[in-house]
């Protein structure tokens, strides 16, 4: 990773956010850029909790620690297997457990659950999948989700961890061989993508009552993907729309979707829902940046602003109070910096 000056969790705007789309509405969004573990050199921030907690990664050239920060920016190291270099969490819960993943030397993951008394369960895979395994989501129960890689791009599948750590394979639809992981919502709803062999990628809700629902394409569109579900099962991702570019896309409780898309000739992405269907994302611009992104309910699009300093913030996960985590930076340049953005 390059090497950028840490910041501690000081506010560094509150600046008025552009409204994109219909309206003239405006609103005050205060950015905080969190701090990460002495010596850390990059940090970020994949998701929070009811409560205001925050998940994410602190880490430098060589290494990494799974982290929480606080509701007032105190960050503390969440722990993890002694022999992995590189450790991280990707989500958090209402009562504060953890999950992520750790790798080692071997450079194969492994899947973590982080309890709230500092300790730590790394969660088994599944028979044949030596590829090693991730976590992305754990649900108000601590049941926890993720992938498990076997040989190939099309050996790859989805997989719940319940309580005891024991790990079960989501069910494929027909005609798919492969399924990768979005997220699970705090009551157990699941969303990822289903996949086979020269056949694009589609969003896949896995209900609670064990059925799984493939969801629409956009009207003469491509394929689609999954990234975060509510309580309700509204889901958010992507889709191919028929102009041929990347949409961010709410599939409704309904069975309808909504295209969030603005008119912009560029890429969009959802990447988080809350339980009031706010939706954060991102919008890649003309010169290559990302602009941070909410939809309102309703489908309003805000730009959520950057710090200074910065063209480019990743959402990653939103709350119930609308407050907003991510990272500021691109996944190619390796340097970010934790940030949380509260509206107002």
């Amino acid at each position: 990773m390059n090497t950028y000056r840490r910041m501690g969790a000081v506010v560094v705007a509150a600046l008025a956010a552009t409204v994109f789309g219909t309206g003239s509405a405006q609103a005050a969004t205060t950015i905080t850029v969190l701090a990460g573990l002495p010596g850390s050199t990059t940090t970020s921030a994949s998701a929070i909790n009811a409560a205001g907690v925050v998940v994410g990664t602190s880490g430098h050239t060589g290494g990494s620690r799974a982290v929480k920060w606080s509701t007032t920016g105190v960050v503390t190291d969440l722990g993890g297997p002694a022999d992995a270099l590189y450790i991280g969490a990707s989500a958090v819960n209402r009562y504060g457990v953890a999950a992520g993943s750790a790798t080692g030397t071997d450079g194969k993951p492994r899947p973590v659950r982080f309890g709230t008394d500092g300790t730590h369960t790394v969660l088994g895979t599944l028979p044949g999948y030596d590829k090693g395994a991730f976590a992305t989501g754990v649900d108000d129960n601590g049941v926890v989700v993720g992938q498990a890689s076997g040989r190939s791009y099309y050996n790859r599948l989805a997989v719940r961890w319940d309580a005891n750590g024991v790990p079960t394979a989501l069910p494929l639809p027909p005609g798919y061989t492969a399924s990768s992981i979005g997220a699970i919502s705090p009551n157990g709803i699941v969303t990822g993508m289903v996949y086979a062999y020269n056949t694009p990628l589609r969003a896949v809700r896995w209900n609670r009552d064990g059925t799984t629902t493939v969801l629409p394409t956009l009207p003469g569109g491509g394929g689609t993907t999954a990234a975060s579900v509510n309580r309700y099962g509204d889901v958010v991702g992507t889709a191919i729309a028929a102009d041929g570019n990347q949409h961010a896309v709410r599939w409704n409780r309904d069975g309808t979707s909504t295209d969030l898309h603005d008119g912009s000739p560029h890429r969009g992405y959802a990447v988080a829902i809350n339980d009031s269907g706010v939706t954060v994302g991102g919008l890649l611009t003309a010169d290559g940046a990302t602009r941070p992104i909410r939809w309102s309910a309703n489908g309003t699009a805000l730009d959520l602003g950057v710090p200074a300093g910065v063209t480019s913030a990743i959402p990653s996960g939103i709350n119930g109070a609308g407050v907003i985590v991510g990272s500021t930076g691109d996944d190619s340049s390796y340097t970010h910096q934790a940030v949380k953005w509260t509206n107002s």
